[in-house]
């Protein structure tokens, strides 16, 4: 009985840290809205500002149970001094391989004090997830142009996307999937004097890496998904950042920038190649640091949470609450779908 109540425990834990992360959403979603209605009378540093502030709250919370709690630490090579030292406007990539990797971009955002002007670009469904699908699609700087997660084990996906990148005559990716030009292209294209760099940045988690007895070597299984990382099954992330000066990145024609693109990924691929055989992207060269202070997250953490708990205590507040819940996000579903 004992034994039964401990499993049970081990694999339920979660609930609360997901729990006490979405419960804020609606009341983070409703700050928003009503800081872009007011926007037109607010002077512009104060609305980035608050903007911010809001967002930069919310992936705080989410931190403190992705990196505080499960003990996350990232093994960082590359040009992270550099990365972490810059002040400027850039452009990230990376490639796709758990719905962790996003967390992993806040993991690092919040190492340059920068948590609440990371942006990302998603998929065109993405648009439609309830709350933030809205907050998501007006913001694009951070992209995983691989399109989708890159799993071992679906092999037909793997081999579509092998075949694209024949058919291009371009070489063939073994741990990444080919990826997708066209929001890379848009990107630099529309942005490209906005921004000063562009981060390539690798992610590998150690849990991905596994003996084979069948091939006597090390082979790749499955990232992590966040239930399996918020329980500390895989706290250790490889990290390698790669800054590009925008000079010598292409921007004017799609074709150009498929083909710099895939280059990168297949820098991706060497990379991933030596993490499955040593460990580690880059030999001897890894720098194993915790992700955040318990400062930087906890009291982020206790104020949503008293807030979302005062608000529930009141008719009213219940009232609101429920209403922002359904009914915004049913009228941010269609904005979006009509707009």
């Amino acid at each position: 009985m004992i034994f039964a109540g401990v499993w049970i425990f081990n694999k339920t834990r979660w609930i609360v840290p997901a729990v006490i992360t979405v419960a804020p959403s609606p009341i983070i979603y409703s700050s928003i809205q009503l800081l872009n209605f007011l926007k037109p009378i607010l002077p512009s540093l104060t609305f980035e500002y608050l903007d911010e502030c809001i967002w930069s709250n919310f992936q705080r919370t989410v931190l403190f149970f992705f990196s505080n709690m499960n003990g996350a630490q990232i093994a960082y090579t590359g040009d992270y001094e550099e990365f972490f030292s810059s002040d400027e406007n850039a452009l990230y990539i990376s490639n796709h391989q758990t719905s962790v990797d996003w967390i992993v971009v806040d993991m690092l955002a919040i190492k340059q004090d920068l948590l609440g002007r990371i942006r990302f670009m998603h998929k065109d469904e993405l648009k439609y997830i309830p709350f933030f699908g809205l907050y998501f699609w007006q913001t694009w700087l951070t992209i995983f142009p691989e399109g989708t997660r890159f799993d071992p084990v679906k092999t037909s996906t793997i081999v579509k996307s092998q075949k694209f990148a024949q058919n291009k005559g371009w070489p063939v990716l073994e741990n990444h999937l080919t990826p997708r030009s066209r929001g890379m292209f848009l990107a630099l294209n529309h942005l490209h004097s906005h921004f000063n760099s562009v981060y390539d940045v690798t992610i590998a988690y150690e849990a991905t890496r596994q003996w084979s007895d069948s091939t006597e070597r090390y082979t790749r299984v499955k990232a992590p998904g966040m239930i399996d990382f918020a329980l500390g099954y895989s706290p250790k992330i490889h990290v390698n950042i790669r800054k590009i000066n925008m000079s010598d990145v292409p921007y004017e024609s799609e074709e150009e920038v498929g083909r710099w693109l895939h280059s990168c990924f297949e820098r991706k691929d060497k990379l991933m190649e030596n993490f499955l055989a040593t460990g580690q992207f880059e030999e001897g060269k890894a720098e194993l640091v915790p992700v955040s202070k318990w400062s930087q997250t906890l009291p982020h953490t206790l104020f949503n949470t008293c807030v979302t708990l005062t608000c529930l205590a009141f008719p009213f507040g219940r009232y609101a609450y429920l209403s922002s819940t359904f009914i915004g996000s049913l009228l941010g579903i269609l904005w979006m779908k009509y707009h």
